[in-house]
C-alpha cells in the first residue's frame, strides 16, 4: 500500500523530474519522458493490487 501511494505520489508532483529519478537507472536509451509517467503509473497500479 505504501509502495503505490508513493509512486500515485511521485506522478502526482509536477516538480519532481521523473525522468531524472528514472535515468539515473543506466536505462535512458529504452524511454521517452512520457513512456519513464506510464510506466510508473504502471508500477503505481501494480503496488496497489499487492493490497
Amino acid at each position: 500500500m505504501e509502495l503505490a501511494a508513493y509512486f500515485e505520489q511521485l506522478r502526482g508532483d509536477d516538480q519532481i523530474d521523473l525522468e531524472a529519478v528514472w535515468f539515473n537507472s543506466k536505462a535512458d536509451f529504452l524511454f521517452s519522458g512520457q513512456d519513464v509517467r506510464r510506466l510508473f503509473e504502471d508500477f503505481e497500479n501494480w503496488a496497489a493490487s499487492l493490497r
